[in-house]
């Protein structure tokens, strides 16, 4: 008997680390969301504002991908923007603003390349996507913190829709990567919102 329940026990602990693990990008999308939402405690809408970047980093990521045709390279493509902000930061480039600039060079440089050799276009959608997530988030930057911040918060929001959306339709980034930004965004973008509606009370 006690044989019989020591083998469920780890049968049970087995089939817990086994959803733990495939479940890794929601993990790693709450650790990220809790990091960021700790700075927005207490904080004015200013703080929400600058949220901006978390919907500019995925914009870059989501367009090179679909540039590239290539779903595997949302991960490294994340890495190496994370990389880019903190670079621009130490050369007090506006992170958000260097984004953009990196997206729109992306796209300009991946429309040539499929030009001259005959290849398909991206999907309309993705450009579309990113300039409009894109402009929400460069915009925020220049409207009064609290018109910012609510614009900031809608755009997390949104753009949890279009994780989730990528998520279920398998498609441009790898499902990993849209599950951990769904969190992430949705998270932050709910954050924000409170802050905003708190501070304006």
């Amino acid at each position: 008997m006690t044989g019989a329940v020591g083998n469920e026990e780890q049968r049970s602990a087995r089939s817990l680390l086994g959803a733990l693990g495939r479940r890794w990008p929601t993990a790693l999308g709450l650790a990220a969301a809790a990091s960021s939402i700790s700075e927005l405690v207490g904080g004015t809408p200013a703080a929400g504002v600058e949220e901006a970047l978390i919907i500019a980093i995925p914009v870059l990521v989501y367009l090179s991908a679909a540039v590239l045709d290539r779903p595997r390279s949302a991960w490294p493509v994340t890495l190496g923007a994370v990389a880019l902000v903190f670079g621009m930061s130490e050369l007090d480039i506006e992170p958000v603003l260097g984004l953009a600039a990196t997206s729109g060079a992306v796209l300009i440089v991946g429309i040539g390349r499929r030009l001259r050799s005959g290849a398909d276009m991206p999907d309309a959608r993705q450009i579309v996507g990113a300039l409009g997530f894109g402009t929400a988030a460069v915009l925020a930057l220049y409207l009064a913190p609290t018109l910012g911040g609510v614009l900031v918060g809608l755009g997390l929001v949104g753009h949890a829709a279009w994780d989730v959306y990528h998520h279920r339709r398998d498609i441009v980034v790898v499902r990993s990567l849209a599950e951990f930004c769904a969190v992430l965004d949705l998270l932050v973008g709910a954050a924000v919102i409170v802050l905003i509606v708190a501070t304006a009370t």
